[in-house]
């Protein structure tokens, strides 16, 4: 796993609060990732640094099994003026273990490469995690993301 200082970044988009629990995440995230394409948020957000896609796991009440917020988005402009009908985040400047994920992204390969991460002793800062969804992700049915966990 490679590691790298990140700085602040400041993702909007929508959301869902949901935890690791049977049931729960693998329907309320993909149900999520549903919203995104049906609503074309991307069309919503003219003042994109990027047309990466981040999912970004925020507000976590404690770690990996307790309720946190999913967050899909864009990374804007620190000083943009923003629609009210989004969620803001920010992503604060940290170190992050980089986890890389291939294969079919709709399927496992997402899935399999976090209960990798969830078995990894790592000394997990639980402020924001976040995957990046760039040019390599276009084909979902065969693709590669970077999973970024923020460490301590």
């Amino acid at each position: 796993m490679e590691t790298r200082k990140l700085e602040e970044l400041k993702i909007v988009g929508i959301e869902v609060r949901t935890q690791n629990a049977p049931g729960k995440a693998e329907q309320d995230i993909p149900a999520l990732w549903g919203r995104f394409m049906a609503e074309n948020i991307s069309a919503q957000l003219p003042n994109k640094i990027s047309e990466d896609i981040y999912c970004v796991y925020c507000e976590y009440e404690g770690d990996h099994l307790a309720p946190y917020t999913t967050v899909i988005g864009y990374s804007v402009p620190k000083d943009v003026e923003l629609p009210t009908n989004f969620k803001t985040i920010t992503i604060p400047a940290s170190n992050y273990s980089i986890v890389k994920a291939e294969g079919d992204l709709t399927a496992t390969a997402v899935f399999d490469a976090w209960t990798t991460i969830w078995k990894n002793d790592l000394n997990r800062t639980y402020m924001a995690d976040f995957e990046v969804y760039g040019k390599e992700a276009t084909n979902p049915k065969d693709g590669k993301i970077d999973i970024f966990v923020g460490i301590n």
